[in-house]
């Protein structure tokens, strides 16, 4: 049975709106969308004309994410090199400190309980780690820093590599900012593009009824039309213990295989079944009616659990 594919994508469905006005304008006074279009009071000038606004605002949202990238890739370009640097100098002294590594602590690094570095996330507190980092360096008396021959031999200059880090964050911050800009644009756009999302949707429902038994008739508006079936697929996912999680799209009837060594709960249906289908390790079950949306359930306090899943595209 042939598909109907209304895009969910901003341009893809800008081009749909195109197409289906193109089609109703050369149709004329013998479009077969007209009855439906003066039932609904709909304009499709009207469309085009939000059309035009709405796309205004993803040209802004485009070249906000432009601007964006390039200012990651910059940041990236001025501080990349300078982390690596700084893991190395922090991995020369661990070997130093080795019987107490935990003095990195007081150059401003992170040494969790089993002796392992830890740097943060966000380049901003990166880089208060390589100031920190610098400052504690800079206290020893010259002559007497214990990383001073490792940045001689490697030819580190740690005030240049300071400046690096000032130039990145400022292009950070540019990043920043447009990102921030990007979203307010798409936010906008969306909100001016959403009347036309529905009206769209009831287009391809009153087309789809209209032409029920030739849905290929649709391609004609600019609608895709898949004749192909749909493929299944196999998933496999493993749980953590005590873990949840929701599975959608599951084939009816197919075969739910538990892989691992504890034991699953499966809550059949959207809210989840009360009482739970299990699935002891290493077997696999048929599922029964109201399964096509379910909920896994690890039991085991310690151990992962593992599964296999038949899912529609």
């Amino acid at each position: 049975m042939s598909r109907v594919i209304t895009p969910n994508r901003f341009l893809e469905q800008l081009t749909l709106l195109k197409n289906i006005k193109a089609k109703h304008d050369l149709d004329g006074p013998a479009s077969v969308l007209l009855p439906y279009l003066l039932q609904q009071e709909i304009d499709l000038n009207v469309l085009a004309a939000i059309a035009t606004a709405a796309l205004a605002r993803d040209e802004s949202r485009q070249t906000c994410q432009s601007e964006k990238e390039k200012n990651r890739e910059l940041r990236d370009v001025k501080f990349g090199p300078v982390m690596k640097r700084l893991r190395a100098e922090v991995q020369f002294l661990k070997n130093l400190f080795s019987d107490n590594v935990h003095e990195l602590g007081n150059w401003g690094i992170t040494v969790n309980g089993k002796g392992r570095i830890v740097y943060p996330a966000s380049i901003e507190k990166r880089a208060v780690v390589f100031a920190n980092f610098k400052t504690k360096h800079e206290t020893y008396p010259v002559g007497s820093r214990p990383l001073q021959v490792y940045l001689d031999l490697h030819g580190i200059d740690m005030a240049a590599d300071s400046v690096l880090v000032g130039e990145a964050l400022d292009r950070h911050e540019d990043f920043m900012k447009a990102a921030k800009n990007e979203e307010q644009e798409t936010e906008l756009r969306n909100k001016i593009w959403k009347p036309v999302v529905g009206e769209l949707r009831g287009v391809a429902n009153y087309l789809k009824k209209l032409f029920t038994g030739n849905t290929q008739a649709l391609g004609d508006w600019g609608f895709v039309v898949n004749s192909s079936p749909k493929k299944h697929h196999e998933r496999t996912t493993r749980l953590r213990p005590k873990m949840k999680r929701r599975v959608r799209s599951v084939i009816r009837g197919s075969l739910f295989k538990n892989l691992g060594a504890t034991e699953l709960h499966l809550y059949g249906g959207k809210k989840g079944a009360s009482v739970p289908l299990i699935v002891p390790p290493e077997t696999e079950v048929k599922l029964p009616r109201g399964y096509s949306s379910l909920t896994v359930f690890n039991t085991s306090m310690n151990d992962f659990g593992k599964h296999k899943v038949i899912l529609s595209q």
